[in-house]
């Protein structure tokens, strides 16, 4: 597969579940420590991160939360600093 225009894109893996049974959290933990690294690693595919909602009242601000670590690490990578709002204020 050709190498993406733009790497620093970040696709999402989200998984909703309802119940964490201990198959879940297999799946997680590989997601979590071999597949991400792995893809991150390779560098074909962009940028990919991993984000496991299981709290229904809580996925919203979880996504968010995953989103804004996500955008602040491009950030960060692409100017070599920390990221900063308007105001100059570090955000992260």
């Amino acid at each position: 597969m050709a190498k993406r225009k733009n790497a620093d894109v970040f696709p999402k893996v989200v998984e909703i579940k309802g119940y964490h049974r201990e198959d879940s959290k297999e799946k997680a933990e590989t997601m979590k420590t071999y597949w991400m690294p792995g893809v991150n690693r390779l560098g074909h595919h962009g940028r990919w991160a991993f984000a496991e909602l299981t709290e229904v009242y809580q996925m919203e601000s979880e996504f968010a939360a995953k989103v804004k670590g996500c955008f602040t690490d491009l950030i960060t990578r692409v100017t070599g600093g920390a990221a900063r709002d308007r105001g100059g204020a570090v955000v992260g």
